[in-house]
């Protein structure tokens, strides 16, 4: 798995549009297992919200400005709010990647960005054992 993620990031930086585009794909759909993963872990310790499993989508990526060997994936979730009455809240979130020379990926940070409840928050997944790819 870890030199599948490496292999799918020399493909996306080497090759033209319509590569890049089906390497950034499969990249979405390695990463979205691991992030639908650490969501629901991360779950257990929202108060008021409830993860809806399977609802986090990667929309883009983009190279951290800071790290060359990064990147980061932006997308959203879905949450069940209940505070007065439930309700479901479509969530921001950013996922960081690092790429290790040896091939290796780890996540480093996952975050969301709250708008509706002005919130953010990060963690690490490896608290879990889920920051490997």
């Amino acid at each position: 798995m870890k030199n599948l993620f490496f292999l799918l990031l020399l493909t996306a930086i080497s090759f033209n549009v319509s590569a890049q585009s089906s390497a950034e794909n499969m990249l979405k759909r390695v990463l979205h297992g691991r992030v639908n993963e650490i969501f629901l872990r991360w779950d257990d310790s929202w108060s008021v919200d409830q993860y809806i499993d399977e609802s986090a989508t990667i929309s883009y990526f983009e190279e951290s400005s800071y790290s060359a060997n990064t990147l980061i994936a932006h997308g959203s979730f879905t949450v069940k709010r209940t505070i007065v009455f439930t309700s479901r809240v479509n969530v921001k979130f950013t996922c960081k990647v690092r790429v290790n020379a040896d091939g290796s990926a780890r996540i480093i940070n996952v975050c969301y960005q709250d708008g509706s409840a002005d919130q953010t928050d990060c963690v690490d997944p490896s608290k879990w054992g889920l920051d490997e790819l």
